[in-house]
């Protein structure tokens, strides 16, 4: 079994593993020790079992970045978590009835095969050897879990032996094969004439006429974007910053505030042994084990080997207890108090938790404390910001009243003693918008408020952040309009042409097929139509000499009879339009019953594609039957 299992670790199922795990929030699951919330709202009952709001929100997240992997950065400013939401509930709905549908059929996976399976992974190896830290640094980096870690690969490879049983197990016959394979080994012989509609560009007349009544038609295809000019003033906390002395008082105070935000920010790494209470051993009996065993490590002997010896938590157990660093949070309750009342080194009495009882050992602290005299010149900077707090509120708050009280903003750039800026000509919601103050969305929205537009006020004074703010209005407003014709004139006549230009291609291409139809020889169209005919001999279908959108539109030919070969006429999508003569095809497809005749590894490789059709399709049909059989609520 162990064998067998590693042989699949390390061939795909290993390699889409590691991949997964390089995503953020690909994995969900629940620990043993660390705290498991977030968003635990339900969002789906399956059989009653919950679906909550965290797993879908990491689905979501997972399909998002598999979309802008295949699509490009571009992608990720139109996909929307709403639009993902459906799929990825519909996907976790799938998954957790195939799970309870292979644990009901009794589909089993020994954890300690998973744990032996993880020290194996090279992706946890540091020079050949399994790293504990590698394996906790790498999980927690991507929002994963490492207790919680061995589970979800547990599951995954639950849910993978119920595909594996649809995706493995069809079949599919010599005769399917053979045509097939006859099909795709299928070459194509035939001529073909391509015209560009820039050969009519010249011979195209639009008149004033059609000019015009296109116009009429589509003005609103030719109509501006609305867009905005402001006047505005930003005040900024800096702007009041004095040069008063900060005494060492105030440096020292608030060097120990800092730090003190920083202990609540620094991650603990622990190490610990869990002795559960379960249906062989009492909460009394876990309880005198825990501390025999406190008393023995108070007598010197190793944490770790006795962690490796007597604890309940697998996952740690075989790294001698260390769970490695996390940050506040992390834990349930009482462990997280008890971790972070120890020194370095210190161990701690037994501690009862939902789990068990706990021996935990403080094993360092991370990152270290900045020294005084390191950051004595930013506390210095931050302490005169801080002392201006004062006089850059009072000073909005005066801003403010001038700003309403005015009809313009000229007392407000006395009061700043500053100058009127006056922005660039900005559009709603402008993406390529350089400037930050009028691209800042609050004052983008009411820039382009219509009771803002019609009263001609200034602005509220925005906060933009907790150190500056902004005054602004309307310096010129430009409404949307429909351009006038002598604007887009040479546009309408460009864009007719390309339409006229190509109505003429579409039209030679069906006088020519209707030519060939009538018995014409090829040397009497060329005469006719100064065109030319190109021969495409014994084509593949993979063939990329010719284009692959003109082989494909080949290949989607019926087969030409013995006495007239096949004339089909049809549009690119560069807007070519193509004349094509098909004459003939090979091999027939003859002789399917006779697979000895063809190539074994082309055969086999048919048939493993035509089992995994036919098994994909029955997996989905057995997902289909879970779902009307089982009870789904969806909130």
């Amino acid at each position: 079994m162990l064998d067998t299992f590693r042989k699949i670790i390390q061939g795909w199922f290993g390699k889409a593993l590691v991949a997964l795990i390089l995503l953020p929030f690909v994995f969900f699951g629940v620990s043993s020790i660390f705290q498991v919330s977030n968003n635990r709202n339900t969002v789906a009952e399956v059989n009653g079992e919950d679906i909550i709001e965290r797993d879908l929100l990491r689905a979501i997240e997972v399909n998002k970045q598999n979309i802008i992997s295949q699509l490009g950065d571009q992608a990720s400013s139109f996909i929307t978590n709403e639009m993902l939401r459906p799929t990825a509930l519909s996907g976790l709905i799938d998954q957790e009835l195939m799970k309870q549908s292979a644990e009901k059929n009794g589909m089993r996976v020994s954890m300690d095969v998973i744990h032996k399976m993880i020290a194996d992974m090279e992706v946890f190896k540091i020079d050949g050897k399994f790293s504990q830290r590698q394996f906790e640094d790498l999980l927690r980096r991507n929002g994963l879990i490492p207790e919680t870690f061995p589970d979800k690969i547990r599951d995954d490879f639950l849910l993978q032996q119920v595909k594996n049983g649809y995706l493995t197990t069809g079949f599919s016959t010599e005769t399917e094969v053979s045509s097939i394979l006859a099909l795709k080994n299928q070459r194509r012989t035939f001529q073909y004439a391509e015209f560009d509609p820039e050969m009519f560009y010249d011979k195209v007349v639009i008149s004033n006429e059609q000019v015009s009544e296109f116009y009429d038609k589509h003005k609103d295809e030719y109509r501006t974007k609305e867009s905005v000019v402001l006047d505005y003033l930003v005040i900024n906390k800096s702007d009041y910053i004095t040069d008063s002395d900060v005494s060492d008082d105030e440096i020292k105070q608030k060097y120990q505030d800092r730090i003190t935000e920083l202990k609540e920010s620094q991650e603990r790494s622990a190490s610990h042994i869990l002795i559960e209470i379960n249906d062989k051993r009492t909460k009394s009996e876990a309880l005198k084990l825990a501390e025999e065993l406190y008393k023995r490590i108070n007598n010197g002997e190793d944490l770790a080997a006795l962690a490796k010896a007597y604890s309940d938590d697998k996952g740690s157990a075989t790294s001698g207890g260390s769970l490695g660093f996390s940050v506040r949070g992390a834990y349930v309750e009482e462990f997280e108090k008890t971790l972070f009342s120890l020194g370095p080194g210190e161990v701690s009495k037994p501690v009862l938790t939902e789990f068990g009882y706990h021996i935990i050992r403080a094993d360092g602290v991370r990152p270290e404390l900045p020294a005084y005299d390191q950051i004595k010149t930013q506390l210095v900077e931050e302490l005169k910001l801080d002392k201006a707090q004062q006089p850059y509120q009072d000073a909005l708050e005066n801003l403010k009243n001038i700003a309403y009280e005015s009809s313009n903003l000229d007392e407000s750039a006395d009061f700043l003693k500053k100058k009127v800026i006056t922005s660039a000509s900005f559009t709603r919601n402008d993406s390529a918008n350089p400037d930050e103050i009028t691209s800042f969305p609050a004052v983008n929205e009411l820039a382009f408020s219509q009771n803002f537009l019609d009263a001609g006020n200034n602005s509220d004074v925005i906060e933009l952040d907790s150190n500056r703010a902004v005054v602004f209005r309307v310096h010129e407003h430009l409404p949307s309009k429909i351009k006038t014709l002598d604007s887009v004139k040479q546009d309408i006549v460009l864009q007719l042409t390309e339409i006229a230009a190509k109505d003429s291609v579409k039209k030679l291409g069906k006088d020519v097929v209707a030519d060939l139809k009538a018995g014409k020889s090829l040397q009497e169209i060329e005469q006719k139509y100064a065109i030319s005919w190109k021969k495409a001999e014994n084509v593949s279908r993979d063939e990329n000499k010719f284009g692959a959108e003109l082989v494909e539109i080949i290949f989607k030919q019926p087969k030409p009879n013995q006495e007239h070969p096949l004339y089909a006429d049809f549009s690119l999508a560069n807007n070519h339009y193509v004349v094509a003569i098909l004459e003939s095809l090979s091999p027939e497809i003859k002789d399917v019953n006779s697979p000895e005749k063809m190539d074994r590894n082309s055969v086999e490789e048919i048939k493993q594609v035509l089992i995994n059709q036919k098994g994909l399709i029955e997996l989905h049909a057995f997902q289909a039957w879970l779902k009307e059989n089982a009870e789904v609520k969806i909130h």
